[in-house]
């Protein structure tokens, strides 16, 4: 609709803004219909920056960082991944995630730390670990534990977002967490790769929510969760040929490529358009 609009009305300008959006796609639709599309991006202005990613397992530094990691020496880090698996399965992330948040706290003195997982079984799984990690003398003087997903109320999810925490804090979080407001606090992040994604079954006409890897976009959100008021640290619970292969996507996939239509097909229908099968939606 947009298109043909601009079309008629050259005058008019739009902004499409986003962190994840496959901007060449976009581009391309507009130019190929003779609309003048330009991409601007747009870097806050940022007093700080993050270091890593830090890659699950691996003993390599990251470059410029000076986290309680990289300062180890090789054989020290190495030593760090005993024990620990090679590669964390969906089974075993909220135990892995709250296992690495412990070791940050013990290796650190300040700094709040960000937590994303997939769901609200796993995050729950992971603070009942992490608090009983703290509680049987693992991490002095207590740090409190606030899991955040879609079922809490939206009141309680921003008190938890924006109260100053009193020392530091854990927050364990769905993707709810990758837009939010600026947490100050918070100087680490962990992120497990994994979303949780509506996606429509045709032939059974229902929609599964399925776990999946989140995109390289997404993932890239998440991280960047840090580094804006202060340094930042960012470590993953998948390796770095994970990362690089298929199995986590360029971009995230559009909403329109994977839930019921019934409510858009409706939508452009009231709009005047007869023929849906026929209609760019893209």
């Amino acid at each position: 609709l947009l298109k043909g609009a601009l079309n008629k009305f050259p005058h008019l300008r739009v902004l499409v803004s986003s962190a994840t959006i496959n901007h060449e796609q976009f581009l391309s639709t507009f130019r190929d219909l003779g609309v003048e599309a330009e991409l601007h991006e747009i870097r806050g202005a940022k007093s700080a920056r993050y270091y890593g990613p830090h890659y699950w397992g691996s003993i390599d530094t990251v470059a410029e960082c000076n986290c309680w990691y990289c300062a180890r020496d090789p054989m020290a880090r190495s030593a760090l991944w005993k024990g620990w698996p090679e590669r964390v399965e969906e089974t075993a992330i909220s135990v892995a995630a709250a296992e690495l948040a412990c070791e940050i706290l013990r290796n650190t003195t300040d700094g709040s730390i960000l937590v994303f997982l997939h769901g609200r079984w796993e995050i729950e799984r992971c603070c009942d670990r992490l608090r009983g990690l703290i509680e049987h003398g693992a991490i002095r003087g207590g740090v409190p534990v606030l899991p955040i997903y879609s079922a809490l109320d939206d009141r309680e999810i921003d008190r938890r977002l924006s109260e100053t925490a009193r020392g530091r804090r854990v927050i364990v979080a769905t993707n709810l967490a990758e837009t939010s407001l600026t947490l100050n606090d918070v100087k680490y992040v962990i992120d497990s790769g994994l979303i949780k994604q509506a996606i429509w079954d045709p032939k059974r006409e229902s929609t599964d929510l399925k776990t999946v890897h989140h995109s390289k976009d997404g993932c890239r959100q998440r991280w960047g969760r840090v580094g804006r008021v202060c340094e930042g640290y960012v470590y993953t619970l998948y390796r770095d040929d994970e990362f690089a292969g298929p199995e986590f996507p360029e971009h995230t996939a559009p909403d329109v490529t994977r839930v019921c239509l019934n409510d858009a097909v409706a939508l452009v229908k009231m709009a005047g358009i007869s023929d849906v099968k026929e209609f760019r939606w893209v």
